[in-house]
């Protein structure tokens, strides 16, 4: 609800992060465009997650192994492949399970960092090994009996266009550089003339990875033929580096030749190179309307086929497979996403991975909308209609009853609504799924989602009760939480609401403060539990302090629950001057915060609201962490007396605020072009009138308010003005200087600060205080 909070509260230092992502593995060199210095650092802010939207909950494999949980259409398509699979009655053997864990996992750690962020979070990462152009050049150095800086490299990416750069020399190049070095030392010598004119002309190539102009190896004054042969092959790459589309050409025509070389240690290559000349040629050649030249492009094709046609290259043949899709990517993209998918329907595939790869491409670059080409091969026409959602319902009613398949009954069961003339059979084929089948969680979960639409909440509560063994034990986090929500709206009574309120970090975090200090929990240790946002709003909004005050005990509630009610509800009794409630939680919060301890004591001793209310304004003057709300998800980082830099410091719209200026889209998510309304009361169909009543009246006794540090301004004014020989004042007055430049801001913010700044120093001109207080903000 906080605005300052940013969702979660445990920081991180900055790190370098880098864009870790490729859109195809087998790209390798090829022109893939990345800008330069895209993103900026921090600060980055650790939270829980109830329930993953991009992807199911982690380790990905049990998801691939059919725990599918409740699948979303949020899913990348990559997890939505997956989930068809096991839909459909096909599930993935363990080998392909293992084989495609890696890329599925990274995947889904790419959505939740670039999701987030716009970057990736390396901080806890151990040291990468250094990168292979770092390996040549310290071979490179030793061959030649050279000492280079410590931070010596070969910049491997090229420039391109005015602020872009694409990678033109990648890692395999320089692995097969170091060790095309270590065998040439063998047969020449280490020290031999020929190896360092081998070094020579491998400086020349990749003098071209990032250099404007075209560096050639030179000529071979030596009759070494091996040396020649490998000049060929060093002449021909340093044109396919060049990044001149012309020089492509002719690296593709050397290669060719090296290809018909049969003496040549390159001829295996030789005609594979010689396509990719082409394939890179036809890239560089694109354009915003053609984005790569068709001619060059099919003429790469032709070639591809033919080296997988030549039994004489067979080691060659698993990269020419790889870089033909590269090609039928473009040349033939419909087609080509239809065998895909086919081979990944039926589990034909023989690189399971690469296809993975190979077809999220096609879908998010290559293979269009939703055209009735594509929905030739059913798996595209499944992800394409379910992530549509209600806008393809009609489709996806219609396929399943065309199929009457459990992918399809998924996709129709999940876009229909309460109205919907097909909802009722929907419903009724939804009954027979066997609602403790780990990959059919989702009908189970969609029929609740319908019942409740159709106001039905009698059975909608019943069904989840019936597998509430289930659930609890054998649902994955993201999914229970879910189903957990559901169940808190449809609580019958307080305990019931608090029973189903607290949901647990699907992220897998142990406990907040493992997360703030960086250490690891304990083996077996249980993740934290928290209250999100809807159970956040309902004890904050719609339950009166009476039992606001009864939940500190409640059994349904962790022991940090319980505390953070404790404090929240003491809170928000000293501001609303309840002092019988406020006395009666001060043994709990003083043993939960024994920072608290003097201002409860100060408090039970006080007889007269007047000086109760002082008290109140003191305690929280000094304790930035007070505010008389919970706060969903993580707690504040910083101890509740010290100050947050990050400005969550006491409260500022959550309990006011002009409505109409109030940044809503901060505390609910809403659209930020929108105009600011406040988030409707929460129902709590479980409480009585009179206690209804009674919650209302309080919330909106806090709504006036004002934002913490005008609140706490106004109040510490009037306090200075009756009582201005109270000790406390001076150091009251600076202390409200202090909020309004370190708490939640308002239009009144900047005059109580001034007026607090002049009163100190003109009444109390040799307080130290006043000392501390240069300055008004």
């Amino acid at each position: 609800m906080d605005r300052n909070r940013l969702s979660a509260l445990a920081r991180k230092a900055c790190p370098m992060r880098t864009l870790q992502r490729t859109l195809l593995t087998f790209l390798l060199a090829l022109v893939v465009v990345v800008p330069q210095n895209i993103f900026s650092c921090g600060p980055f802010f650790e939270f829980a997650t109830f329930s993953f939207d991009p992807h199911p909950d982690y380790p990905i494999k049990d998801y691939v192994a059919s725990k599918l949980g409740v699948v979303k259409p949020t899913y990348y398509r990559l997890f939505l492949v997956a989930a068809y699979r096991n839909l459909s009655g096909h599930p993935f053997t363990p080998k392909e399970t293992a084989s495609i864990d890696r890329l599925l996992t990274d995947e889904a750690q790419y959505a939740d960092q670039y999701g987030l962020y716009g970057m990736a979070d390396n901080s806890n990462q151990p040291t990468p090994p250094p990168p292979p152009s770092k390996v040549w050049v310290e071979e490179r150095s030793k061959a030649m009996g050279e000492q280079l800086p410590a931070d010596a490299n070969v910049e491997p990416n090229k420039p391109f266009g005015d602020y872009q750069t694409f990678l033109n020399c990648n890692d395999d190049a320089f692995r097969t550089a170091v060790q095309t070095l270590h065998d040439r030392q063998q047969k020449w010598g280490a020290n031999s003339a020929d190896v360092k004119a081998w070094v020579a002309g491998q400086d020349a190539v990749f003098a071209n990875c990032s250099g404007k102009v075209f560096n050639q190896p030179p000529a071979v004054a030596t009759n070494n033929a091996l040396l020649k042969q490998d000049r060929d092959y060093q002449i021909a790459s340093a044109l396919f580096y060049s990044g001149n589309p012309d020089q492509l050409v002719q690296a593709q025509q050397r290669f060719d030749a090296i290809g018909q070389d049969k003496t040549s240690p390159w001829r295996q290559w030789g005609l594979y190179l010689g396509a990719r000349s082409l394939i890179r040629a036809a890239t560089l050649k694109g354009t915003e309307q053609q984005r790569y030249d068709q001619k060059l492009m099919s003429d790469a094709e032709q070639k591809l086929k033919a080296i997988l046609a030549d039994k004489s290259l067979a080691s060659v043949h698993p990269a020419t497979s790889k870089m033909l899709g590269f090609v039928e990517a473009r040349v033939n993209a419909n087609a080509y996403t239809r065998e895909l998918a086919q081979r990944l329907s039926n589990g034909t595939s023989t690189d399971l991975t690469q296809d993975f790869i190979d077809y999220r491409y096609m879908m998010d670059f290559g293979s269009g909308d939703a055209t009735n080409d594509v929905r030739k091969d059913d798996l595209t026409d499944w992800i394409r209609t379910f992530q549509a959602g209600d806008k393809e319902k009609d489709h996806a009613i219609a396929k399943w009853k065309e199929t009457r398949s459990m992918p399809w009954l998924v996709a129709a069961i999940t876009s229909v609504g309460a109205n919907d003339a097909a909802t009722k059979d929907l419903l009724t084929a939804a009954e027979k799924v066997d609602a403790h089948d780990p990959r059919l969680l989702t009908v189970l979960y969609q029929r609740i989602v319908l019942l409740r639409a159709m106001k039905n909440d009698k059975d909608a509560r019943t069904l989840i009760d019936a597998n509430l063994a289930y659930l609890g034990k054998d649902a994955p986090i993201s999914s229970r939480n879910l189903f957990w929500g559901n169940r808190m709206a449809m609580a019958t009574s307080y305990d019931d609401f608090l029973q189903f309120a607290p949901r647990e970090d699907a992220e897998g975090h142990h406990t907040q403060a493992n997360i703030k200090q960086g250490t690891q929990a304990p083996p077996n240790t249980p993740n934290d539990v928290y209250f999100d946002t809807d159970s956040a709003s309902v004890l904050n909004r719609a339950v009166p302090l009476t039992l606001l005050d009864s939940a500190t005990t409640k059994s349904q509630l962790t022991k940090p629950l319980q505390a953070q009610v404790a404090q929240a509800t003491w809170v928000r009794a000293l501001v609303l001057d309840d002092s019988k409630i406020a006395n009666s939680l001060a043994a709990q919060v003083k043993q939960n915060t024994p920072v608290l301890a003097t201002y409860a004591d100060e408090y039970a001793k006080d007889t007269t609201d007047e000086q109760r209310h002082h008290t109140m304004l003191w305690a929280v003057l000094h304790n930035p962490g007070m505010r008389p709300y919970l706060v969903p998800n993580m707690q504040r980082d910083a101890e509740v007396d010290k100050i947050d830099n990050y400005r969550d410091n006491w409260w500022c719209e959550d309990v006011g605020v002009k409505s109409t200026t109030t940044n809503w889209k901060d505390v609910t998510g809403d659209n930020p072009e929108a105009p600011a309304k406040p988030p409707a009361a929460p129902i709590a169909a479980f409480l009585n009138t009179g206690e209804q009543k009674q919650a209302a009246t309080e919330w909106d006794t806090l709504s006036k308010l004002n934002a913490a540090p005008s609140y706490l301004g106004r109040e510490v004014l009037t306090w200075a003005k009756t009582t201005p020989d109270d000790p406390r004042i001076p150091e009251a007055l600076h202390l409200v200087v202090r909020a309004t430049r370190y708490g939640c801001g308002d239009d009144k913010n900047s005059s109580y600060s001034k007026q607090a700044f002049q009163l100190l120093h003109s009444k109390y001109p040799k307080s130290e205080w006043t000392k501390k207080t240069p300055y008004s903000y």
